[in-house]
């Protein structure tokens, strides 16, 4: 993982890429994506256990639910992550590429930072407001049943609150470097097509997010739209990291309050 590190930080030039020149071998993609396609499997198999349990003992297998478990789950959400973007590292450097050619941007100056980081917090309140409530409100319902899992433990104490805010800016940065950065550009020079790569990796991202369940893989999917758009239009996904983690940090330590109000 230093390795990947390193590259992140590094100063080396890289090899120019165009849009049509893929940035790992096709075989690498598929791999990715059958990875990725098995998680979203995964995430349906448990919506349907979910679903089949009653109202009252809707848990998640193995006491996932529980208080206790707070901190496992989310340490092993970062472990997983990085995980992903240490595959996608292992496939881009095949090529000569580096992570930081997939963040794109820099942040060599107070200027460029304040701009990303305001964009950034921007385009996460508004994705807050006008798309993560209302699809809790129609599609997670008032039933227990209706979505069995989004976020279905919220921090309770600091220490969680600390976790929680780590694991947050830890997606942001490893998940847009995946599916914005990775996935997103190999799909634009497989077809071609920079709509249709937005639109793919939008897709496959709330897919992924099946286990959220409907209300949670549709609020993902249209994530992954607008931080796909977002990435295309800057040629950058250091905005789009900020708000993804700021969705996610804001998601989490004011779920609670979200779903007294649902």
């Amino acid at each position: 993982m230093s390795s990947v590190l390193a590259e992140v930080q590094g100063n080396e030039p890289s090899p120019e890429h165009s849009d049509r020149t893929l940035i790992a071998p096709l075989k690498h993609t598929v791999k990715f994506i059958a990875i990725l396609a098995a998680l979203g499997v995964a995430g349906i198999v448990l919506q349907v256990h979910l679903h089949s349990q009653p109202p009252n003992k809707v848990t998640m297998p193995g006491g996932l639910a529980s208080r206790n478990s707070f901190v496992p789950r989310e340490l092993s959400l970062i472990l997983a992550e990085w995980a992903l973007l240490y595959f996608v590292w292992r496939g881009i450097r095949l090529k000569g590429m580096k992570l930081r050619d997939l963040i794109g941007g820099s942040w060599n100056s107070g200027k460029r930072i304040s701009v990303d980081l305001l964009l950034g917090a921007a385009i996460g309140l508004v994705f807050m407001y006008a798309i993560v409530i209302p699809v809790a409100l129609i599609l997670g319902g008032r039933s227990a049943h209706a979505s069995p899992v989004v976020n279905p433990m919220p921090p309770h104490n600091v220490f969680e609150a600390i976790v929680w805010v780590l694991a947050s800016l830890n997606a942001g940065f490893c998940e847009e470097v995946a599916y914005r950065g990775y996935l997103q550009r190999q799909l634009r020079a497989l077809t071609g097509k920079s709509v249709v790569a937005v639109l793919l990796q939008a897709i496959v991202f709330g897919f992924v997010h099946t286990f959220e369940g409907l209300g949670g893989a549709v609020a993902a999917g249209v994530a992954g739209l607008l931080l796909g758009l977002v990435a295309w239009w800057r040629k950058s996904l250091r905005p789009g990291m900020v708000a993804h983690a700021w969705v996610d940090i804001l998601y989490g330590l004011f779920s609670g309050l979200l779903v007294k109000a649902l």
